[in-house]
């Protein structure tokens, strides 16, 4: 499987490298395989496909969740970049994203958490956007980026009243989990 995947990465290289400089002589690249938040390893992890076309950008994503809130998060990305005839370009960019998730309290147990309670899994989708960095350096790119997202409990009426812990964990899908409000990454990969 990796080596026909590998085959098709270097027969798609070959076959854009024909068509793929502007009459300055810059590469242009149409295809990028990102790593997502390599230096956040504790809580997620994940990778981008992108293709892009001239300033435009339309990324494909995928997510894991191993934190308290365990899940996996599935998203798409269109971006817009400035100054497409400089090495390092800044974008804005548009998301949405849909996954499920399921709240583990034994895995806040560090910080003191005693009570046994899973709760989920619980679906979610939702939006957002921001801007960020991109700086290229030949076939290799380093971004990041920084903006607001916000998520919608799909399951959210199923929630009793009862417990107050359970408010809390809400509190936590928002500020640390696949729903956190702020939003900031960094990505590396390879482009062709």
């Amino acid at each position: 499987m990796l080596k026909t995947f590998l085959t098709f990465l270097i027969t798609l290289y070959c076959f854009s490298s024909l068509h793929a400089y502007d009459p300055s002589g810059r590469r242009h690249y149409h295809l990028a395989l990102h790593a997502t938040s390599p230096l956040s390893l504790m809580s997620k992890g994940g990778g981008e496909l992108e293709l892009r076309n001239g300033n435009f950008s339309t990324l494909v994503q995928y997510t894991k969740y191993w934190n308290a809130f365990a899940g996996k998060q599935y998203g798409m990305e269109f971006q817009k970049y400035f100054n497409s005839r400089k090495p390092h370009q800044y974008y804005m960019y548009l998301k949405l994203v849909t996954g499920e998730s399921t709240f583990d309290n034994k895995k806040l147990s560090i910080i003191g958490q005693t009570q046994d309670i899973v709760y989920g899994p619980i679906g979610y989708a939702g939006g957002g956007g921001g801007f960020g960095r991109r700086y290229n350096f030949n076939v290799f790119f380093v971004r990041w980026n920084l903006g607001l997202k916000y998520c919608l409990l799909t399951d959210a009426g199923a929630v009793d009243e009862y417990d107050k812990s359970l408010h809390n964990m809400f509190r936590l899908f928002y500020f640390t989990g696949p729903g956190a409000i702020l939003e900031a990454n960094f990505h590396f990969g390879i482009q062709l």
